[in-house]
């Protein structure tokens, strides 16, 4: 049975269709699935065009293979990483066990920083119609009752005063200098609406963990 209650929005002009609070993984591939929807997207990224710099390698499952093939960016992973078949397990002895997957599906392994730097370059090129992109730190989620309920319709965040991009964005080095577009101390604070705000800003999330509803199951495998 369907219920016969509806919520009319509080509002009907928006800045955005949707804001995508981090740019690591998950924001620049949601960006890209609404950008080819036509929607009007800004992504907030507090160090846009500085790779991460993580002394971690990375395993993509195939089913995450599969799922950047959908929006036309599995060349991110494939193009920095190593293909990966299954897996190998060794005991103590040396006897192993192969647990490849099955066939036609393909794994790859790679730096952190190399393939968010190509997801975020991707969106960056080829999607720059839709797709607003912004280095800049999200301060506050703004909120508005409408009487039974609370929403989020946007965000506050802070910017460079002079913020400008750099010459050269995404750049590989990153033993070089940083070229941020934090060109001077001073910031200011701006506001940008949508009636969706997508938090893709990673576990520690201090929005996460203030607006979900749940706490997360903890399970155990060892």
């Amino acid at each position: 049975v369907l219920s016969r209650l509806r919520f009319k929005p509080t509002r009907t002009n928006y800045d955005y269709d949707a804001i995508i609070v981090g740019g690591s993984i998950a924001g620049p591939v949601m960006a890209k699935a609404l950008s080819e929807q036509n929607r009007k997207v800004l992504l907030l990224e507090r160090s846009l065009f500085v790779k991460p710099d993580r002394i971690v390698g990375e395993l993509l499952q195939p089913g995450g293979i599969n799922a950047l093939k959908q929006v036309n960016m599995d060349g991110c992973a494939t193009s920095v990483g190593m293909p990966c078949e299954g897996y190998m397990l060794l005991d103590s002895k040396g006897a192993g066990v192969k647990l490849p997957y099955g066939a036609g599906f393909q794994g790859v392994s790679f730096h952190f920083g190399d393939f968010v730097n190509n997801l975020r370059e991707h969106v960056w090129y080829n999607c720059s119609s839709n797709v607003t992109m912004l280095e800049a730190t999200v301060n506050t989620v703004l909120v508005e009752s409408t009487g039974l309920l609370e929403r989020a319709y946007g965000v506050e965040y802070s910017i460079s005063e002079d913020y400008k991009v750099p010459e050269t964005p995404f750049r590989r080095d990153v033993s070089a200098q940083p070229q941020s577009t934090e060109t001077t101390t001073a910031t200011v604070r701006r506001v940008a609406t949508a009636p969706l705000i997508i938090m893709c800003d990673g576990g520690s999330s201090k929005f996460k963990s203030k607006y979900q509803h749940y706490t997360p199951a903890q399970d155990y495998h060892s």
